[in-house]
C-alpha cells in the first residue's frame, strides 16, 4: 500500500512527527494534521482557516492515525481531535472505518472514558503506556501496530471497477477537490478503468474524459507521480485503442512507422521513470525485460500492475505494426524481437 495517512494528534506533536518519519520510510505518505513544513507538497498549502486546512488534508488521505492523549491539565481530551475523528469516520463506509481508522489511546484507561462523549465510550483502539519509554519507543510501537493492521484492509475487487467503470468518471470530476480515496488508490482504479474501454467500446469517449482530467491536474498543480503515470499511460493506451478499431470495409489493422515510433517511445518514457525510481528493486533495464518479485508486487501494487499492462500493450502495438505490411524482412525480424 502507498496510502496517504492523516495523523491527528493532541498535546505531543513530536510523537506524530516521529510516527510520520517511520512510516514514510515504509512507503506510506504521512500528513501531520495542521501546518507542518515537511508535509507532502500537495497538502501543505495553508487554507483560509486551520479548520479548512485540516479538512483539506483529511479529504486527501486514505487512512488515519488518531493519537489520543490527555491534555496538560490531565483532565480533558482535545475537542479538535474528537471532531477530526468524527469527520474521518464519516468519510469511510463502515467496513473501511473499521480497518483504515487507527486509534491509539496513550496513557488513557477505561477509567478515563468519561473524558469522551458518551457515544465514544468503549471506542475501539490500541492502549499504549508511555511508562519508561521515549517518544521514539512509543512511535515505533504505534508504527508496528499500524503496519500489522494493514493485513485487515480488504483489497478492492478489480472486476467491480470494470463493471462499474462510470464510478471512475464520477471520481474524476470530484477527486481533485473532494477525493474519496488517495491519489495512489485512484491511479490503480484508472488502470482498470481504461481496460473497460474495449469491453464497452467507449475508447474515444474515455480518451476525451481522461484528457480533460489531466488538464485539470495540470491547472491545479497537483504533484503525484503515480497519478500522472496512470493518466499519461491511460491516454496513450486509449489512443492506441482508438487507432486500432477495425473499419467497416476491412478487419485488417494497420499502422504507419511514424505513429508506431511515437507511441512506442511514449511507452518507453513512462517505463524509464518507473525504472529510475525503483532501479534497486526491479530486474531488467528496459520495459521488455522488466521483472519484479512477489514482495515488490505486494509493496508496490500500482507499479507492478502498470508495468504488466504496459508490457502487454507494447506487445500489442508491435504486433499491429508487424501486420501493417510496411516493413521489409530485416525490419520485421528486428521488431519481432523487441517485445
Amino acid at each position: 500500500m502507498k496510502d496517504y495517512v492523516f495523523i491527528g494528534w493532541s498535546r505531543n506533536r513530536e510523537l506524530a512527527i516521529e510516527v510520520k518519519k517511520i512510516l514514510d520510510k515504509k512507503g506510506f505518505i504521512c500528513v501531520i494534521g495542521g501546518v507542518y513544513e515537511d508535509n507532502p507538497y500537495d497538502v501543505r498549502t495553508r487554507k483560509g482557516t486551520v479548520n479548512e486546512t485540516i479538512n483539506f488534508q483529511m479529504n486527501h488521505c486514505d487512512q488515519a492515525i488518531m493519537l489520543f492523549q490527555k491534555l496538560d491539565d490531565n483532565l480533558s481530551i482535545s475537542g479538535n481531535l474528537i471532531y477530526e475523528l468524527g469527520y474521518i469516520n464519516a468519510q469511510y463506509n463502515f467496513i473501511d472505518a473499521s480497518t483504515k481508522l487507527h486509534i491509539f489511546r496513550i496513557d488513557i484507561t477505561q477509567a478515563d472514558d468519561n473524558l469522551f462523549p458518551s457515544d465514544l465510550h468503549g471506542i475501539w483502539g490500541t492502549n499504549i503506556s508511555s511508562l519508561n519509554k521515549t517518544t521514539s519507543d512509543i512511535a515505533e510501537e504505534i508504527a508496528d501496530e499500524f503496519i500489522n493492521n494493514q493485513k485487515q484492509i480488504k483489497k478492492k475487487n478489480k472486476f467491480d471497477i470494470l463493471n462499474n467503470h462510470h464510478f471512475v468518471e464520477y471520481e474524476m470530476k470530484k477527486h481533485l477537490d473532494n477525493p474519496s480515496m488517495s491519489d495512489y488508490d485512484f491511479a490503480q482504479d484508472i488502470l482498470v478503468y481504461l481496460q473497460s474501454a474495449f469491453c464497452y467500446q467507449e475508447q474515444s469517449d474515455m480518451k476525451q474524459k481522461m484528457e480533460s482530467f489531466k488538464a485539470n491536474i495540470v491547472e491545479k498543480g497537483i504533484e503525484s507521480k503515480e497519478l500522472m503515470w496512470s493518466v499519461d499511460y491511460a491516454i496513450l493506451t486509449l489512443t492506441l485503442f482508438c487507432l486500432t478499431i477495425p473499419n467497416e470495409d476491412s478487419m485488417q489493422l494497420s499502422m504507419n512507422g511514424v505513429t508506431y515510433r511515437r507511441l512506442y517511445n511514449n511507452y518507453i518514457s513512462i517505463s524509464e521513470s518507473i525504472i529510475d525510481k525503483f532501479q534497486d528493486s526491479l530486474q531488467g533495464d528496459e520495459l521488455s525485460n522488466l521483472r519484479f518479485t512477489n514482495d515488490f508486487c505486494e509493496q508496490n501494487h500500482f507499479e507492478a500492475l502498470l508495468i504488466g499492462q504496459m508490457q502487454e500493450h507494447v506487445t500489442y502495438l508491435i504486433l499491429v505494426y508487424l501486420l501493417s505490411g510496411e516493413m521489409d524482412s530485416p525490419e520485421k525480424k528486428k521488431y519481432s524481437q523487441t517485445g
